[in-house]
C-alpha cells in the first residue's frame, strides 16, 4: 500500500549549530544569532492551513523550546488539532557532538528527553511520541534511551527506496525506525525527502514527484521545516511574495502525491495499523 507520512520540525528560525555549545542558535539578523522563533511560528500556521485545506493529517517534531514560546501568544492545541505530536529534542541539541564539538554524556540526553516529554506534555497533554533527532544525528545509546523513556518510534535516519519499497524496520531495543526516504533524480543524483533544497531554490516539486512515481509500497516519509516557508538561508526573510511561493511549491508536491494515488497518514496511525505501536 502507498501511504505517505508529511513531517514537519518545528524548530527556531533558520537554525544551526554553535560550536562549543549543544543547543542551536539562528541565523544571524541585525548580528544577533539568538534563538528566534516568529518564523517558526508563522510558518506552521500557514503549514497547517494548507494541510487541512487538502485534508492531510502530518507528523510535526516539536523542539520543546520553540513549542514553549510558540505557545505564548498562539493556541497550540486548537491549531495542532487533528494531527500528530512528536519530539524533536529540547533545544535543537546536538546529541552527537559531531556539529558543534560539545559530547554529552547519556545521562544528558536522558535529562533532555526528559525535559522534552515533559513540556510537550504540558502543552498539548500528549504521553508516547515519536522522536527525530536534531541534524538527523543519532548515536549508539540512542535507542535504548528513546525505548526507556516509552517513545513509541524514531524518525532520524535515511533510506534509499529499494525497488520501489521503504517500510519501518525494528531495532534490537525494540524500538521502530521510520526512515526519511531518498532515492536518485531523473539525473541518478541522490535526493532525500527533506525540502529543505527546494525552499533554497536548487530544488523543484517534481523532483521529489519522481521520487513518488518511483515509490511503489510501504511508508514514504518527507520531511520539512515550519520556518522554512518564511525565511530561508540563502535569502534571509522572505517577501510576502517570496513566502507564498514556497507554500505554493509545498502544496505543488503535496498535490502531486495525491495525484499519483497516494494516501496520507499520521506516521502514529500508520504505526497502529501495522505494528500496534500506534497513538
Amino acid at each position: 500500500m502507498r501511504r505517505c507520512a508529511f513531517t514537519v520540525d518545528v524548530d527556531r528560525d533558520v537554525n544551526k549549530p554553535c560550536v562549543g555549545q549543544t543547543c542551536a542558535v539562528s541565523t544571524s539578523a541585525n548580528g544577533n544569532q539568538e534563538p528566534r522563533f516568529r518564523s517558526s511560528a508563522v510558518g506552521l500556521e500557514r503549514m497547517v492551513d494548507l494541510l487541512n485545506d487538502l485534508d492531510i493529517q502530518g507528523t510535526f517534531f516539536f523542539e520543546a523550546r520553540t513549542a514553549l514560546e510558540i505557545a505564548k501568544d498562539s493556541d497550540l492545541v486548537d491549531l495542532m488539532k487533528g494531527h500528530e505530536i512528536a519530539s524533536h529534542a529540547y533545544d535543537h541539541e546536538d546529541l552527537t557532538g559531531k556539529e558543534t564539538g560539545v559530547k554529552m554524556s547519556t545521562a544528558d540526553i536522558d535529562d533532555v528527553l526528559e525535559r522534552s516529554v515533559s513540556a510537550l506534555h504540558g502543552i498539548f497533554g500528549t504521553e508516547r511520541m515519536g522522536f527525530r533527532a536534531p541534524y538527523l544525528g543519532v548515536r549508539d545509546d540512542l535507542a535504548g534511551l528513546l525505548t526507556e523513556k516509552g517513545f513509541k518510534y524514531d524518525s532520524s535516519v535515511i533510506h534509499f527506496l529499494k525497488e520501489g519499497v521503504i517500510r519501518p524496520f525494528q531495532l534490537t531495543s525494540g524500538l521502530w525506525e521510520v526512515p526519511v526516504v531518498c532515492s536518485n533524480d531523473g539525473g541518478g543524483k541522490k535526493i532525500v525527502g527533506y525540502l529543505w533544497p527546494m525552499h533554497e531554490n536548487n530544488r523543484t516539486p517534481e523532483h521529489y514527484l519522481t521520487m513518488v512515481d518511483q515509490f511503489k509500497d510501504g511508508l514514504f516519509v518527507l520531511a520539512d521545516h515550519s520556518w522554512h516557508v518564511v525565511e530561508s538561508y540563502a535569502r534571509g526573510m522572505l517577501s510576502a511574495v517570496d513566502a507564498e511561493n514556497e507554500l505554493l511549491k509545498l502544496r505543488a508536491v503535496l498535490e502531486g502525491a495525491l495525484d499519483r494515488g497516494a494516501e496520507f497518514t499520521r506516521i502514529d496511525d500508520y504505526m497502529m495499523e501495522h505494528t500496534g505501536e500506534g497513538r
